[in-house]
């Protein structure tokens, strides 16, 4: 914009008319105080029209309140609330330039003290949404467990020995466990045993076999009542390579056991 322009170039600095009968002299104007008007004249128009092309508004010789829709466009108002920021898109830079991003509530904006929660209460459209853009698959949804779309928790897999025996688990939920009984009475005895960990939920197979013999025979052993907590062996007999022949089971005799569950 032009600097302030001179006043007229006269004895009191403004404009007087002539007057014949008192002899004074009207005010001369020249062409140096025309351009002087013509130059400040158009610096304040393109002032004007600067500031309506940044507001989006083409002159009009028919209107007369431009320069107020044009402010209105480019400033906020105190009775708006602000809401000409929001509709310029720039609500989340002014709330970062105010220090507000972690107390203002906008809806386009994460709250840092919020963890996720804006998206949690978007639904489960947003929250798909979200985790495809993070390049999240299925298993983030998967909880831990054993069952179907479950993620096995890698602790509750391994092999754990015992006296004589030991407990192993599986990512399925599956348990196997094995041992050695005590000595059985003989045929048509048994002997009650008690699993190191009774099995949540029951057993699915349980078997006997042979201990181990110093000659060529195998004891034969069965299975009676099982419960998860354990259960009953029978002593049933002998059976010997030679012959081969079939025996009472010899009192003292143990066997080996195992049995599957979850």
């Amino acid at each position: 914009m032009k600097e302030l322009i001179p006043p007229i170039d006269a004895p009191s600095g403004v404009f007087v008319d002539g007057n014949e009968l008192t002899g004074i002299k009207g005010t001369i104007v020249d062409s140096k105080w025309l351009n002087n008007v013509q130059d400040a004249t158009r610096s304040m128009q393109s002032e004007i029209l600067t500031l309506l092309t940044a507001a989006g508004i083409d002159a009009n010789t028919e209107q007369s309140n431009q320069l107020m829709s044009a402010l209105n466009v480019r400033y906020l108002q105190s009775d708006n609330a602000l809401s000409e920021l929001k509709n310029l898109d720039k609500s989340a830079a002014a709330v970062k330039n105010l220090g507000l991003e972690e107390v203002a509530f906008l809806d386009e904006i994460l709250h840092r003290q919020g963890n996720l929660y804006e998206i949690f209460i978007a639904g489960a459209g947003a929250q798909a949404d979200s985790r495809k853009n993070l390049g999240l698959k299925s298993a983030a949804v998967c909880d831990v467990g054993t069952g179907t779309w479950q993620i096995p928790d890698m602790s509750s897999q391994g092999v754990t020995y015992t006296a004589g025996g030991g407990i192993q688990y599986f990512s399925n939920g599956l348990m196997r466990q094995w041992g050695t009984s005590g000595a059985i009475g003989g045929s048509c005895n048994s002997i009650d045993i008690t699993f190191p960990v009774p099995f949540p939920n029951g057993i699915h197979h349980a078997r006997t076999f042979d201990a181990g013999n110093p000659d060529a025979s195998i004891n034969l052993c069965m299975i009676g009542v099982t419960s998860k907590a354990g259960m009953k062996i029978w002593g049933v007999a002998s059976i010997s390579a030679a012959g081969p022949s079939l025996a009472p089971l010899n009192s003292g005799k143990g066997t080996l056991w195992e049995a599957w569950g979850n």
